[in-house]
């Protein structure tokens, strides 16, 4: 792919540039030296179209650097000291320039045009190379395809208020006293709620967009259960755009259990399909729900972590409303479509990359995500108590340092076989940065592979008693306690 600034464009086409417009910016630059430093976080020197205005504009930031009076004077010296001042234009540009605007007020306004035009510039010149690299026989597809979708996110999560390098403090406390005063007394939700009180709670109300959960069990300990159910929840009741990417499950399958789960309809009538009159009409209902959902699914088995990166960005890209990423599960997930016998003997150490990966992925594109993962079952099968440890992890280290939380689920079902009684789920967060270590229990309904929050529950029922619509903190308090 070719480098920012590039200039390769269709023929007889004339990329878009505006010359005044980059004349302008010059010309306030010179005039008031107070914006320089604006312009020059906002613009790369190849935003300019010109070499003219580029080399003019390189010049201005130096002299700038280095504390000196910028003037017609000092700016020409630079300009011919480094050999560039006929490139440049000569003297009479300078000169020039001088009476391209009345002043500065506008130039960041300038600023941000010359960028949009170059953005568009960058794009053209990276899409053309592609598919010249494509026609010529000289790339692979996918690899090509990874790389444009790499390339065009930055531009497409990029709004026109966007910052670039290094922010003062100022200009983030501001806005985050705002957000605190509008946290007090519970006028804003924070974090993204996952439905069930008994995980939000413990760590401010929800999920945190750049944060990546690690949901751990052994096989059939209710992973994944857990993992789409909190993406129902988020696309369902947050309204926050959610995407799962199922390594081991087909789109139908997780499709007729998120039927059942919203339908509440057995799951077992729908895989035998001993329908009674009423799973009908429970089902159409729950598929007209679903249909409306921010909700999409992926299905891959075994797929590169690069295709899942690659996947993930160009989703954000297309639908900025994301908050919420499942994968499920990363020991399916592979580092190199093209798996390598090295990597097949180094297996923890490539799980510990895809870890590093998907928290990375998460605080690029500013989204929460969790992911599920097996534990050893042997070794907890060799144990009196079943619950799950962070020993159990092969590559807990990764995780801890990685992953913002680290959950171990377990089911005493499991074990037990005690055919009466709750099916409880038990979350222990044996690492929760930002937060004191805790222990959620849930309820698992398997009839409908719903998992569901007692606590939820208890508040619903408490509201109908009282008549409360909001009940207080006092209240919820009052609750939980019942």
């Amino acid at each position: 792919m070719t480098a920012p600034g590039t200039r390769v464009v269709p023929p007889n086409t004339v990329p878009p540039h505006d010359e005044p417009l980059e004349q302008a910016v010059l010309s306030a630059m010179l005039l008031d030296e107070r914006v320089i430093d604006g312009v020059a976080a906002l613009l790369p020197a190849d935003a300019f179209y010109r070499t003219a205005h580029r080399l003019v504009f390189e010049a201005i930031v130096a002299v700038h650097a280095r504390g000196a009076a910028l003037s017609p004077f000092t700016l020409a010296t630079e300009l011919a000291d480094t050999g560039r001042l006929d490139a440049a234009g000569g003297r009479e540009f300078i000169g020039y320039l001088l009476d391209a605007v009345p002043g500065a007020a506008n130039v960041l306004d300038h600023a941000a045009i010359v960028r949009a035009h170059h953005a568009r510039r960058t794009l053209a010149a990276q899409l053309q190379q592609a598919a010249h690299a494509l026609t010529a026989d000289r790339a692979d597809a996918r690899e090509t395809a990874q790389a444009v979708f790499s390339q065009l996110l930055p531009f497409t999560m990029e709004g026109p208020g966007a910052k670039r390098g290094f922010v003062h403090v100022k200009d983030d406390l501001w806005p985050i006293l705002e957000e605190l005063e509008a946290r007090r007394g519970g006028g804003e939700r924070r974090g993204i709620p996952t439905g069930y009180p008994e995980l939000d709670d413990p760590i401010g109300g929800g999920l945190q967009s750049g944060e990546l959960m690690f949901l751990a069990a052994v096989p059939g300990g209710l992973k994944t259960a857990v993992a789409i159910n909190i993406a129902l929840n988020v696309a369902d009741e947050a309204r926050v755009g959610a995407a799962i990417v199922s390594a081991e499950m087909t789109r139908q399958k997780l499709h007729e259990r998120n039927l059942a789960t919203v339908g509440r309809v057995p799951f077992a009538a729908m895989r035998s399909g001993a329908f009674e009159d009423d799973h009908w009409p429970r089902l159409a209902n729950a598929a007209g729900r679903l249909s409306r959902l921010p909700l999409w699914v992926d299905q891959t088995p075994r797929p590169a972590i690069g295709d899942v990166m690659a996947k993930c960005r160009a989703l954000k890209g297309q639908h900025a409303e994301i908050g919420l990423v499942v994968v499920d599960f990363i020991q399916l997930l592979q580092r190199s479509a093209k798996g390598s016998r090295r990597e097949e003997e180094n297996r923890s150490q490539e799980l510990t990359d895809i870890c590093y990966s998907l928290a990375g992925l998460a605080k690029e594109l500013e989204v929460a995500m969790i992911a599920t993962c097996q534990v050893d079952a042997a070794n907890i099968e060799k144990r009196d108590d079943k619950r799950p440890r962070l020993g159990d992890l092969r590559w807990s280290q990764a995780m801890r340092e990685a992953g913002h939380f680290v959950g171990l689920l377990y089911r005493p079902k499991m074990y037990t076989r005690e055919p009466f009684g709750p099916d409880t789920l038990e979350i222990d967060f044996a690492k929760a940065r930002d937060a004191e270590p805790f222990r959620a229990t849930l309820l698992w309904e398997g009839k409908y592979m719903r998992v569901d929050s007692l606590k939820r529950r208890a508040r619903e029922e408490f509201r109908e008693r009282t008549d409360y619509k909001q009940p207080t903190e006092d209240a919820a308090d009052a609750a939980d306690a019942a």
